[in-house]
Order: structure tokens, then C-alpha cells, then sequence
């Protein structure tokens, strides 16, 4: 484990938000304040500075939505990540990957249709598959924050945010419905032969 400095925090929040994503402070995991207003536009430079240029900074969370014009699914694990990263259609390269405590955080630009279209948050949960699809009005803890274990979070693939695949969240949800109907139908069918 390596130790974040106030010096990490603070840049990489003014990098994530010169990439033209919404950005606020958390402590954990959990904002330090109502942070709706952040839905409609970017922190300003003196309030990335008062915020996490501190002595102790929080951590740096991604407001998902429209106004970053990005989604994320948080997978946490190994099983989970495989399943995601079979439905990934096109190079790796071009999602945004961060790795967590537990597993990792895969990050999309949302399609102009799906940037008004989507909810807020999705935690689907079917038997083997660990995951949280984030959409608008959520957040997603980005690297450098520290987790209140310890774990630095890390890129595993950093790109910028207006750089990363598009891709719809309606298709993750679209798999995760035939999963789990085939889930249920084969339990249907294990229960009928007792």
C-alpha cells in the first residue's frame, strides 16, 4: 500500500475535472455534503482548492450522469469482472479501469440518447455476479482515494474521460436479465426433478 498526498488529490482532481467531469469531495465513501447541485455543473478551481487542498484531503468521487457524461460499473469480484469484461465489445484499452479493495471499476462515456435516459443506480444481484451499475446521480470513488481499509485505489487503464468507449448501460442490463432468467430456470428445473 502506498500513502496518497494532499499534493495527489488535489491534481488529480483538477485533472479529472479539466477533462470536463463533475467531481466531489467524499469521506469513505460518502459525500461530505448535498452534492446535487454538482449534477448540473463542474466544481470551480477554488472549490476543487478548498476542498482538497488540505492537511487530510477527502476522497475524489465521480458525479455519473449527464453532466460527465459517463456511467461506471463497479464489479467486486474476480467472477464478476470476467462476466463484464466478456460483454465489452471492442479493445480494453478504450475503457477506463480502476482497481478497488475488492475488484475493480469499469468506466463508459454515456451515448447522447443515454445520458437523459438512464436512472440513478442499479444493484442488480444474481447468484456469482457482484456488481453496481452507476448512472445519474450516483458516485464512484476514483483514484487516488484511499479506502477506509487502507487500499489506494489505482488506474489500471487511465485515458481521459471524453476518450473512453462509448457504450450503454441498457446492454449490461439487458445480459443481466438473460443471466438471471437462465439462473431462475435452472433452479426451476433442478426443483422439479427432486
Amino acid at each position: 500500500m502506498t500513502k496518497t498526498t494532499i499534493n495527489q488529490i488535489y491534481e488529480a482532481s483538477r485533472e479529472y475535472v479539466s477533462e470536463g467531469v463533475s467531481v466531489v469531495p467524499v469521506k469513505g465513501k460518502r459525500p461530505e455534503f448535498n452534492w446535487t447541485e454538482y449534477r448540473g455543473r463542474l466544481p470551480t478551481e477554488e472549490e476543487l482548492a478548498s476542498w482538497f487542498n488540505v492537511a487530510n484531503p477527502p476522497n475524489i468521487a465521480l458525479v455519473n450522469g449527464y453532466i460527465s457524461g459517463v456511467w461506471s460499473v463497479d464489479c467486486d469480484d474476480a467472477k464478476t469482472i470476467d462476466w463484464l469484461m466478456s460483454l465489452i465489445q471492442g479493445p480494453l484499452e478504450t475503457v477506463g479501469i480502476a482497481e478497488t479493495l475488492r475488484g475493480q471499476h469499469f468506466f463508459f462515456r454515456l451515448s447522447e440518447d443515454d445520458a437523459y435516459n438512464v436512472g440513478k443506480r442499479f444493484i442488480p444481484r444474481a447468484k456469482g455476479l457482484n456488481l453496481d451499475i452507476r448512472c445519474s446521480g450516483s458516485l464512484t470513488v476514483l483514484p487516488p482515494s484511499v479506502h477506509p481499509e487502507g487500499h489506494v485505489y489505482k488506474w489500471l487503464n487511465k485515458l481521459p474521460f471524453n476518450e473512453m468507449a462509448e457504450a450503454s448501460p441498457w446492454v449490461v442490463l439487458d445480459q443481466l436479465k438473460d443471466a438471471i432468467l437462465k439462473l431462475l430456470n435452472n433452479q426451476a428445473a433442478t426443483y422439479g426433478e427432486s
